[in-house]
């Protein structure tokens, strides 16, 4: 599976940083996190933007407790 980082956002201790992955599909990429030792933080959410774009987004944490989202944008 590819990941690309595509944004971390840096708090004042590393609970409050998150990264965003764009994945192909984020219903895979959260149950490979989980399998991997991660948590649940929230349900799978998928939108249609303005422009007719979709973008399917969730967060999870990594083995380490820190807070991922995963994302997939579709056209």
């Amino acid at each position: 599976m590819e990941l690309r980082v595509i944004g971390c956002h840096g708090g004042e201790t590393p609970r409050h940083r998150t990264c965003a992955f764009v994945v192909d599909d984020v219903a895979l990429a959260r149950r490979a996190v989980l399998e991997a030792g991660g948590q649940p933080v929230a349900d799978i959410v998928t939108l249609t933007t303005a422009s007719g774009s979709k973008v399917t987004w969730v967060y999870v944490t990594d083995p380490e407790g820190n807070v991922i989202e995963l994302q997939s944008w579709a056209t």
